[in-house]
Protein backbone atom coordinates (compact mmCIF):
# COMPACT_ATOMS: atom_id res chain seq x y z
CA UNK A 1 0.00 0.00 0.00
CA UNK A 2 1.41 3.35 -0.94
CA UNK A 3 1.92 6.39 1.21
CA UNK A 4 -1.06 8.74 1.39
CA UNK A 5 -0.36 12.39 2.20
CA UNK A 6 -3.05 14.72 3.51
CA UNK A 7 -2.21 18.06 1.94
CA UNK A 8 -2.38 21.62 3.14
CA UNK A 9 -3.75 24.55 1.16
CA UNK A 10 -1.18 26.73 -0.64
CA UNK A 11 -1.68 29.73 1.66
CA UNK A 12 -0.20 27.72 4.56
CA UNK A 13 3.06 27.37 2.63
CA UNK A 14 3.69 31.01 1.72
CA UNK A 15 5.64 31.99 4.85
CA UNK A 16 9.31 31.55 4.19
CA UNK A 17 12.40 33.61 4.92
CA UNK A 18 16.15 33.37 4.35
CA UNK A 19 18.05 31.88 7.29
CA UNK A 20 19.98 35.09 7.85
CA UNK A 21 16.71 37.02 8.23
CA UNK A 22 15.41 34.52 10.80
CA UNK A 23 18.69 34.74 12.73
CA UNK A 24 18.63 38.55 12.71
CA UNK A 25 15.01 38.65 13.87
CA UNK A 26 15.74 36.12 16.62
CA UNK A 27 18.62 38.24 17.92
CA UNK A 28 16.45 41.37 17.91
CA UNK A 29 13.62 39.50 19.65
CA UNK A 30 16.06 38.25 22.32
CA UNK A 31 17.13 41.80 23.04
CA UNK A 32 13.56 43.14 23.14
CA UNK A 33 12.40 40.25 25.32
CA UNK A 34 15.24 40.84 27.77
CA UNK A 35 14.47 44.56 27.97
CA UNK A 36 10.76 43.84 28.59
CA UNK A 37 11.66 41.40 31.37
CA UNK A 38 13.90 44.02 33.00
CA UNK A 39 11.19 46.70 32.75
CA UNK A 40 8.63 44.26 34.14
CA UNK A 41 10.77 43.32 37.11
CA UNK A 42 11.61 47.00 37.64
CA UNK A 43 7.91 47.93 37.55
CA UNK A 44 7.11 45.23 40.08
CA UNK A 45 9.92 46.45 42.35
CA UNK A 46 8.57 50.01 42.14
CA UNK A 47 5.08 48.73 42.98
CA UNK A 48 6.28 46.77 46.00
CA UNK A 49 8.85 49.14 47.51
CA UNK A 50 7.71 52.45 46.10
CA UNK A 51 4.08 52.12 47.02
CA UNK A 52 2.89 52.66 43.43
CA UNK A 53 -0.01 50.19 43.02
CA UNK A 54 -0.59 51.04 39.36
CA UNK A 55 2.68 49.26 38.52
CA UNK A 56 1.65 46.09 40.33
CA UNK A 57 -0.13 44.45 37.37
CA UNK A 58 1.78 46.12 34.55
CA UNK A 59 5.18 44.91 35.70
CA UNK A 60 4.41 41.18 35.70
CA UNK A 61 2.51 41.54 32.43
CA UNK A 62 5.54 43.13 30.74
CA UNK A 63 7.79 40.42 32.19
CA UNK A 64 5.48 37.70 30.88
CA UNK A 65 5.36 39.19 27.38
CA UNK A 66 9.15 39.55 27.46
CA UNK A 67 9.58 35.93 28.56
CA UNK A 68 7.36 34.69 25.72
CA UNK A 69 9.25 36.81 23.21
CA UNK A 70 12.58 35.55 24.54
CA UNK A 71 11.43 31.91 24.48
CA UNK A 72 10.23 32.19 20.87
CA UNK A 73 13.49 33.87 19.84
CA UNK A 74 15.55 31.09 21.43
CA UNK A 75 13.49 28.40 19.66
CA UNK A 76 13.78 30.16 16.30
CA UNK A 77 17.51 30.67 16.67
CA UNK A 78 18.08 27.02 17.62
CA UNK A 79 16.06 25.88 14.61
CA UNK A 80 18.30 27.72 12.13
CA UNK A 81 21.61 27.49 13.99
CA UNK A 82 23.07 24.69 11.87
CA UNK A 83 21.64 25.79 8.51
CA UNK A 84 23.56 27.58 5.78
CA UNK A 85 23.12 31.34 5.37
CA UNK A 86 21.72 31.00 1.84
CA UNK A 87 19.05 28.46 2.73
CA UNK A 88 15.38 29.47 2.80
CA UNK A 89 13.38 28.48 5.89
CA UNK A 90 9.85 27.14 5.38
CA UNK A 91 7.87 27.80 8.56
CA UNK A 92 5.02 25.34 7.97
CA UNK A 93 5.19 21.60 7.35
CA UNK A 94 4.85 20.59 3.67
CA UNK A 95 1.71 18.52 4.41
CA UNK A 96 -0.57 17.87 7.40
CA UNK A 97 0.27 14.18 7.89
CA UNK A 98 0.78 10.98 5.94
CA UNK A 99 -0.51 7.43 6.29
CA UNK A 100 2.42 5.09 5.77
CA UNK A 101 2.13 1.41 6.60
CA UNK A 102 1.02 1.06 10.21
CA UNK A 103 2.08 4.58 11.11
CA UNK A 104 0.83 8.12 10.98
CA UNK A 105 3.69 10.43 9.98
CA UNK A 106 3.80 14.12 10.92
CA UNK A 107 6.48 15.92 8.87
CA UNK A 108 9.25 18.03 10.33
CA UNK A 109 8.66 21.76 10.55
CA UNK A 110 10.87 24.66 11.64
CA UNK A 111 10.92 23.89 15.38
CA UNK A 112 9.65 20.31 15.32
CA UNK A 113 11.16 16.98 14.28
CA UNK A 114 9.28 14.35 12.30
CA UNK A 115 6.94 12.27 14.47
CA UNK A 116 5.57 8.80 13.86
CA UNK A 117 2.50 7.59 15.71
CA UNK A 118 1.20 4.01 15.63
CA UNK A 119 -1.95 4.09 13.53
CA UNK A 120 -3.71 1.48 15.69
CA UNK A 121 -3.36 3.67 18.81
CA UNK A 122 -4.50 6.86 17.06
CA UNK A 123 -8.04 8.21 17.10
CA UNK A 124 -9.51 10.58 14.52
CA UNK A 125 -12.59 12.68 15.20
CA UNK A 126 -14.39 15.75 13.95
CA UNK A 127 -14.70 18.89 16.02
CA UNK A 128 -16.00 22.33 15.21
CA UNK A 129 -14.80 25.88 15.38
CA UNK A 130 -16.43 29.15 14.46
CA UNK A 131 -14.78 28.98 11.02
CA UNK A 132 -15.80 25.38 10.26
CA UNK A 133 -14.94 21.78 11.02
CA UNK A 134 -11.72 20.59 12.59
CA UNK A 135 -10.04 17.21 12.22
CA UNK A 136 -8.74 16.13 15.65
CA UNK A 137 -5.98 13.50 15.82
CA UNK A 138 -5.29 11.98 19.24
CA UNK A 139 -3.06 9.25 20.59
CA UNK A 140 -2.23 8.12 24.10
CA UNK A 141 0.53 10.09 25.85
CA UNK A 142 0.72 12.62 23.00
CA UNK A 143 -0.59 16.10 22.55
CA UNK A 144 -3.67 16.17 20.27
CA UNK A 145 -3.24 17.75 16.86
CA UNK A 146 -6.00 19.80 15.25
CA UNK A 147 -6.35 20.58 11.57
CA UNK A 148 -8.97 23.23 10.72
CA UNK A 149 -10.84 22.94 7.44
CA UNK A 150 -9.40 26.31 6.38
CA UNK A 151 -5.91 24.77 6.14
CA UNK A 152 -6.62 21.31 4.71
CA UNK A 153 -6.97 20.69 0.96
CA UNK A 154 -9.85 18.28 1.65
CA UNK A 155 -12.71 18.72 4.07
CA UNK A 156 -12.08 17.13 7.49
CA UNK A 157 -15.00 14.72 6.95
CA UNK A 158 -13.43 13.50 3.69
CA UNK A 159 -10.06 13.03 5.41
CA UNK A 160 -11.75 11.07 8.20
CA UNK A 161 -13.44 8.80 5.64
CA UNK A 162 -10.12 8.33 3.80
CA UNK A 163 -8.34 7.33 7.02
CA UNK A 164 -11.11 4.88 7.96
CA UNK A 165 -10.98 3.33 4.47
CA UNK A 166 -7.18 3.05 4.72
CA UNK A 167 -7.46 1.28 8.09
CA UNK A 168 -10.17 -1.11 6.77
CA UNK A 169 -8.02 -2.00 3.76
CA UNK A 170 -5.03 -2.69 6.02
CA UNK A 171 -7.12 -5.03 8.17
CA UNK A 172 -8.77 -6.71 5.15
CA UNK A 173 -5.46 -7.44 3.43
CA UNK A 174 -3.84 -8.48 6.71
CA UNK A 175 -0.85 -6.27 5.98
CA UNK A 176 1.36 -5.31 8.86
CA UNK A 177 4.64 -3.55 8.26
CA UNK A 178 7.26 -4.42 10.80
Amino acid sequence: MERIEIGLKPWTQKYQRPVESVRRRAIIARGCGSVLILFGVGGLAIAIWGGEPEFFFGGPFLALVGALLLWNAIRSHRAVRSRSRDEVVQFAAPYAFALEGDELVFPAALTREEERWPLAATEFSLGSLVGGDVLVVESTERRPRRFPSAGLKQRPGEVLALVEQYQRERVATGRSDE
